[in-house]
């Protein structure tokens, strides 16, 4: 698959010879490391919440760029240069002694098997207890075998070589899916999981996230979904909490009404010019660095709305010309709020600002 829309691998002719993939360059320049990820940190650490997080900030993350050529040598090397699981590597992997759900006797629940050039995991299909899989940094294509583990919990598979997820069945103990850096296209086969409460799926090929049915991830509270190819976001997550949209295509943005109980976004680097009001009062994290708005009285008029903001970070976006006003508005709008940017707000910085608009709208001329 190219980077080129809609061109789609082919297998290779029988018998043709295989030859190793062309290295591809990386298409951009890395991004520097952002500020806001390093205070994020900080604040999780020591709020003991860095499960969510550790998922997330990868900025340094170059894609592969999965021409033909390299799928077709992916494809061949089945059986010939990949990897299959054995039981050497089960032997390796498995962990975590627990109870069988019958509570006759004891299993192993946990298999990490990270980076060992998995193409075939048919074997996993016999371990029928596990709960726990993790599988990053192989060169998986299949994950049918995946639909014998009935009481899987969490499962990671990124890094891989995944075009579709579509084969996974519905599981109903699945909690966790990191699908991270792969080939994705859309949601199928994750959508359909009945009670998914986290879903990693940056660094993929979505061009959408469209749900309009509750019954479609009701559960989900965590949704991590950079460096995709969003431009819009248009779901029905009732029980979503936090949301990473940051390095999109996104330019409009809804009312997020369908996201009621949302306490975290993220939206750095996307392309957002405009803002409407949002429905979204327990918000308490709010970063729209790098965008391009522009409308001081639009960024306000979401801001009054936002009682429980504790953090706002507008960084790099035209309207930070005017900062200072920027921040006043954001203390005085949003009573909760803790830090602006880097600025750390206090009482008497609001009680200044609050003085200082107070006397602007004083000095305004009647009528």
């Amino acid at each position: 698959m190219d980077e080129e829309e809609g061109e789609q691998p082919e297998s290779p002719e029988e018998g043709s010879e295989v030859q190793p993939p062309r290295v591809v360059e990386p298409p951009e320049p890395t991004l520097a490391p952002d500020p806001e990820d390093v205070l994020l940190k900080s604040d999780a650490d020591a709020l003991g919440e860095t499960d969510w997080l550790e998922q997330a900030v990868d900025i340094a993350y170059h894609a592969p760029n999965l021409t033909v050529p390299l799928y077709k040598f992916i494809q061949e090397g089945y059986g010939k240069l990949g990897r299959r699981l054995n039981q050497p590597l089960l032997t390796e992997g498995l962990s975590m002694l627990a109870k069988t759900i019958s509570g006759l006797g004891h299993v192993f629940v946990r298999l990490d098997l990270p980076g060992r050039s998995l193409v075939d995991i048919a074997a996993i299909q016999h371990l029928q207890h596990l709960r726990y899989v993790a599988l990053p940094g192989n060169h998986l294509l299949d994950i049918r075998p995946l639909n014998q583990l009935h009481f899987l919990m969490q499962l990671d598979l990124s890094d891989n070589y995944l075009l579709s997820m579509q084969p996974l069945e519905p599981h109903p103990f699945l909690k966790v899916i990191n699908v991270s850096k792969n080939f994705l296209k859309d949601l199928r086969g994750i959508e359909e999981q009945p009670h998914l409460q986290r879903l990693y799926i940056s660094y993929n090929k979505l061009s959408a996230f469209n749900l309009s049915q509750t019954k479609f991830l009701k559960d989900l509270d965590t949704l991590e979904v950079r460096k995709n190819r969003l431009r819009t976001f248009d779901a029905v997550l009732p029980s979503l909490k936090t949301l990473f949209l940051a390095q999109n295509c996104i330019d409009t943005l809804g009312e997020f009404s369908c996201t009621p109980k949302l306490e975290f976004i993220d939206l750095r680097r996307n392309k957002i010019r405009s803002l409407q009001k949002w429905q979204i009062p327990y918000l308490k994290y709010l970063n729209l660095s790098w965008n391009y708005l522009e409308n001081l009285e639009e960024v306000f008029g979401v801001l009054k709305d936002l009682p429980e903001l504790q953090t706002l970070v507008m960084s790099n976006n035209p309207v930070c010309e005017n900062m200072e006003r920027l921040q006043q508005h954001a203390m005085v709008s949003c009573p909760a709020l803790k830090r602006c940017n880097q600025m750390l707000v206090t009482k008497e910085l609001r009680q200044e600002a609050a003085q200082q608009l107070l006397e602007e709208e004083n000095d305004k001329p009647s009528g």
